[in-house]
């Protein structure tokens, strides 16, 4: 029953083959912010009854047999929705000016190449040690889980950057030529996956990067790997 749609990425291939003559389906745009919206919703879903069904919290037999051939035909669906809202996403803003990138990433998560988060968008934190590793548990206001739910469930990306000012923005809304110039200004290409990197940048200000499993969301909770305690493998 093997289940991994986070990690799931696609090596998108170009759907508009001419792009001088290319026309774009109507509605394009937003038929793939309804499918990102839907991944977002539908994907806690099943993660949680997978939960409940390792965690043999479903007595009944013929119930447990039910749910598993459910989450089987639910996990196939949710992994082909996925390949294609990333083949889409890839393809289309390939196509698109650095302007109007942008525009699509400030208008809806599903077009970013990374995600930003403010300091002020986190309500509520709280820090535990686990494994030897000290994880922060944030609770964010409303509408910026719910971006971040999209980015998370809905993308390839794997980056999020925590900023002490608003005025940062390191990936968000940039265009990829931006981002691929940031990755490699940054060092972030140089590095293994899953690191913390934390970035001090002026009059006290600085930011915190997230990469690939170093953040996740879970409980409808944002939770924040710092690495282990006194050490300097995990930070940079």
């Amino acid at each position: 029953m093997g289940f991994s749609l986070k990690n799931l990425r696609f090596n998108a291939y170009n759907m508009f083959l001419d792009k001088k003559n290319m026309v774009v389906p109507e509605s394009f745009e937003e038929i793939t912010e309804a499918m990102a919206e839907k991944l977002a919703h539908q994907i806690p879903v099943l993660l949680r009854s997978i939960d409940i069904l390792q965690k043999n919290k479903i007595p009944p037999q013929s119930l447990k047999l039910e749910t598993e051939k459910w989450i089987d035909r639910t996990s196939k669906e949710l992994i082909e929705l996925k390949e294609t809202v990333i083949k889409r996403k890839h393809s289309y803003i390939e196509t698109l000016s650095e302007n109007e990138q942008m525009r699509l990433a400030e208008r809806h998560p599903v077009w970013m190449n990374g995600f930003n988060l403010y300091l002020e968008q986190i309500q509520d934190l709280m820090a535990i040690q686990r494994d030897e590793k000290t994880i922060i548990q944030c609770i964010l206001k409303a509408d910026i889980l719910r971006s971040l739910k999209i980015y998370y469930y809905a993308t390839d990306g794997d980056v999020l950057t925590i900023n002490s000012l608003s005025s940062f923005k390191y990936t968000t809304c940039g265009t990829s030529a931006q981002w691929e110039d940031n990755v490699v200004q940054s060092g972030i290409a140089d590095r293994p996956k899953s690191r913390f990197i934390f970035l001090p940048t002026h009059e006290g200000h600085a930011q915190w990067i997230f990469i690939g499993n170093r953040w996740w969301i879970d409980n409808n909770r944002l939770w924040l790997d710092f690495g282990k305690c006194n050490s300097d493998e995990d930070i940079d």
